[in-house]
């Protein structure tokens, strides 16, 4: 519905806003840019199709932002917001019909494409300048790992339960804050907006 739609949204632009403190206002051009492209699409194909856009436009922009690295350029975050929106969503016919996450679809096809780009993210940011200028040399702390779980690049025993949790550690923009993430998770499934099997699916796969 869209009342589940708008919820679910104010969800994901916590963490947008959380990934936005932590790495600088260069996550707000990459999120607008995002949005942009997604929607130039979508809004391609509901006038080839003469039908409504869906009332997913602004989620799947949304979740693929906070997959991105924050050192991704902004000429790659538009052909990967492109791309998954229109092979992952539009292709199949719009929100409700596609057989796969649409933002997946465009990290899937960045990573594939230009790994290097994709597995890179910044740590700690000391100079302004680098916040609009990624992958100079201004991002000296840049660390070569999208997620601690890289074991041989990121050592887990370097980060405490509380760095983990807040954030305090390399990541995409909105995974670093796991405290977020699970209050805001435990929120959307007590008010019934996703189901907890698909998460406790999830997690109880890598757990194993």
């Amino acid at each position: 519905t869209m009342k589940n739609m708008l919820i679910l949204t104010g969800a994901l632009v916590i963490l947008l806003l959380a990934g936005m403190l932590r790495f600088g206002p260069y996550v707000l051009a990459i999120v607008v840019v995002a949005l942009a492209s997604s929607i130039l699409v979508e809004w391609a194909f509901s006038k080839i199709r003469k039908k409504p856009m869906g009332t997913s436009w602004m989620v799947t922009p949304l979740v693929f932002t906070l997959m991105l690295p924050v050192t991704a350029p902004l000429w790659m975050v538009a052909v990967g917001s492109s791309f998954g929106t229109f092979f992952g969503k539009a292709l199949f016919g719009g929100h409700g019909k596609n057989i796969f996450n649409p933002a997946a679809v465009g990290i899937l096809f960045l990573t594939v494409s230009f790994i290097r780009e994709m597995t890179q993210s910044w740590f700690l940011v000391h100079k302004v300048e680098a916040w609009f200028n990624p992958g100079t040399d201004y991002d000296i702390d840049a660390v070569s790992a999208a997620t601690p779980l890289n074991h041989g690049r990121v050592d887990l025993a370097d980060f405490s339960m509380w760095d983990l949790l807040v954030g305090n550690m390399p990541g995409a923009i909105g995974e670093t804050f796991r405290i977020g993430i699970i209050a805001l998770g435990v929120a959307l499934i007590l008010m019934k907006i996703i189901d907890w099997k698909i998460p406790a699916a999830f997690i109880g796969s890598v757990f194993v």
